[in-house]
């Protein structure tokens, strides 16, 4: 039975290194989206501020058409970035709820196995102390019958 127990702990524990493997792809995937929309973000902030207003010249409406067309594409791009970044983020938080219950369940096989090897170290105990009882039994009787034997 333990070592059924420890083929299911072995078992368990591959799969949470699985899992935990997963997550750490997977948070790396978020924190480059999350590095990708600061840099959209700021990429627009800075094409917003070059824009043709910005230099106090007058500009034809050709070029703040333009100008407001890329601005509304860089806004759209920056919503499908962030889009993408929150999938990614609840993606991350339902592998780390995942992962909890792998390690409760390694937690849990562990328990069972310590609370196995405690029980099985009293019972060998437990016959140890037999033995050491009834040798100790036999070696008072045998005392005894060559007490009376001699006596």
């Amino acid at each position: 039975m333990t070592a059924a127990l420890r083929t299911l702990l072995d078992f368990a524990e591959r799969e949470r290194d699985q899992a935990l493997a997963v997550i750490q792809r997977h948070d790396a995937q978020v924190r480059r989206l999350h590095q990708q929309a600061e840099q959209l973000r700021s990429y627009h902030d800075e094409y917003q501020k070059r824009g043709p207003s910005a230099t106090g010249r007058s500009t034809g409406a050709e070029m703040l058409q333009v100008h407001r067309g890329f601005i509304a594409r860089l806004d759209e791009a920056l919503a499908m970035q962030h889009t993408q970044l929150q999938a990614g983020q609840r993606e991350l938080a339902v592998r780390r709820e995942a992962l909890l219950a792998l390690e409760l369940r390694v937690a849990g096989v562990r328990r069972l196995l310590e609370r196995r090897d405690v029980r099985e170290r009293n019972e060998e105990s437990r016959r140890e102390q037999r033995r050491n009882d009834e040798a100790s039994q036999q070696a008072l009787w045998r005392a005894g019958t060559q007490a009376h034997a001699q006596g």
